[in-house]
């Protein structure tokens, strides 16, 4: 597992794709941190503070309802949490938690929440770290699912400006590291007004920034690292299959933006 003091991340585990139903192995105090939507408990601050980010997305129902009903099945755990790493949010498939950080703003909070619900929803499609495959691979598995989870993102945000909520959006262009994307989006939009067509192009421009691609090279290089002493293992040179990053991209009505044919996918240096 490894954490990043950027957006946010996926916490990623090579040796054990299991979930661990107990949260108060996660943490002691998860009672009153976390929060699973649709049952009833006795209110929370994570109550409080998820259904409000539940209520901001609702009208993109398209967007929010395949991510949460998504969410929903898996029993993911909605949790806030403030880790002396610094990281603003991430999701933990081990414990099947999604944490935010309290002390963000409440935008922030939505922009990683809808971020980390990408996420949940990769994982649930298989794209999991694994030491059956090279080092090298698994940072280019990396770079693939967190140009995905981006451009969703940004891709997410721009509907609901289009339906009168442009804060998100707003957001986004506030992420010092991240607003490239959200630009190359926007200006593709106005000159073709094709979403597909967009959405491709915000998911080759995360690959643009040497700042993202060394901050994930590093981590989940560390991780991978961790993970070979812990399990006393050889490093793998297995590659991906071919047809591996083919159901990466695939939007809640269908439709496939093409990611896995680009060649910014190739990439993991």
């Amino acid at each position: 597992m490894f954490s990043m003091s950027c957006y946010s991340d996926v916490r990623y585990h090579f040796l054990s794709a299991a979930t661990d139903n107990d949260l108060n192995k996660w943490h002691p105090d998860s009672q009153e941190l976390c929060y699973y939507p649709g049952t009833d408990i006795v209110s929370n601050q994570a109550e409080r503070v998820f259904k409000e980010i539940f209520s901001y997305i609702a009208p993109e129902k398209e967007l929010a309802h395949a991510l949460m009903n998504h969410a929903l099945k898996k029993r993911v755990a909605f949790c806030i949490e403030n880790r002396v790493d610094g990281t603003r949010g991430y999701y933990d498939y081990r414990f099947n938690v999604l944490a935010i950080r309290s002390s963000l703003s409440f935008y922030q909070k939505v922009a990683i929440v809808i971020h980390e619900l990408r996420h949940v929803v990769q994982v649930g499609r298989g794209f999991r770290q694994s030491l059956d495959y090279s080092m090298n691979e698994m940072v280019r598995m990396t770079y693939a699912v967190e140009a995905d989870v981006q451009a969703y993102s940004v891709y997410f945000a721009w509907r609901l400006k289009e339906k009168g909520r442009p804060e998100l959006w707003d957001e986004l262009l506030n992420f010092d590291r991240y607003r490239d994307i959200a630009i190359v989006f926007e200006r593709t939009m106005m000159q073709s007004g094709d979403e597909i067509y967009s959405l491709k192009q915000a998911f080759i421009q995360w690959y643009a920034s040497p700042w993202r691609r060394a901050n994930y090279h590093q981590g989940c290089c560390m991780s991978y690292l961790d993970s070979l002493d812990e399990s006393h293992l050889i490093e793998s040179f297995e590659v991906l299959p071919e047809t591996y990053f083919d159901q990466l991209c695939i939007l809640p009505d269908g439709r496939n933006y093409g990611c896995h044919k680009t060649t910014a996918i190739k990439l993991s240096d």
